[in-house]
């Protein structure tokens, strides 16, 4: 390692953009798969995940990933996912990162939004208690899922987002309706007090290929 390379390893950093299961790490993934072993065919041996994931195409690529969606069986995966890209970010001198979450994903498998949502939250406060690795939240809505997924996805930002007291109108409206971005982009996110949007956990909300922040 070059004095450069070193000295950029050493800054502190901010990621604006990791996905959650798209993150893990091949430790992450193996504890996943030992957790589940013999129902998921992901392997739980480290060294078997390399030839695992040496994806043949992208149709392979996407089988692979879903089958690694597969192993967030229950909210105690989801919170170990959570605070294990946490720990893994801050080896690199991540300071704050925004996680894409998909919870719909997980609220179809079985785990109740309620139980998802504690699980993230309470691996938030853990991150940056034990790694200093401040986390925020994008939602995000899997297209493929149609608009059910858009309308359970915005539920879920709306009616379970603990310590938080921003609402969110909506963020479909222009989507929907004769409603122009920019308007809609105005009115997604409503201060109901005087917090400040950098104390929030979630930080924007991506709809259909959109992504909505506060600047």
């Amino acid at each position: 390692m070059t004095e450069l390379t070193s000295f950029i390893a050493g800054l502190p950093k901010a990621e604006l953009h990791v996905h959650h299961v798209g993150s893990a790490s091949p430790r992450i993934v193996a504890e996943l798969a030992a957790r589940h072993e013999g129902r998921s065919p992901v392997p739980a041996d480290p060294a078997a995940l390399a030839d695992y994931f040496a994806f043949r195409d992208f149709a392979h690529f996407i089988d692979v990933y879903l089958a690694t969606v597969g192993l967030l069986r229950t909210a105690q995966d989801v919170r170990m996912l959570t605070y294990e890209v946490a720990r893994d970010l801050s080896a690199q001198q991540v300071r704050y990162a925004e996680l894409t979450m998909t919870p719909y994903t997980s609220v179809v498998r079985g785990i109740p939004i309620e139980a998802y949502t504690e699980a993230i939250e309470d691996a938030r406060v853990a991150a940056e208690r034990d790694h200093g690795v401040v986390l925020r939240w994008v939602y995000d809505v899997p297209g493929e899922s149609g608009l059910e997924s858009a309308d359970a996805t915005l539920s879920y930002a709306l009616r379970h987002r603990p310590d938080i007291t921003y609402r969110c109108a909506t963020a479909v409206d222009h989507l929907l309706a004769d409603t122009s971005p920019t308007d809609a982009r105005e009115s997604l996110w409503v201060p109901e007090t005087s917090r400040t949007p950098a104390d929030l956990p979630l930080r924007s909300c991506r709809c259909r290929g959109m992504i909505h922040r506060w600047r």
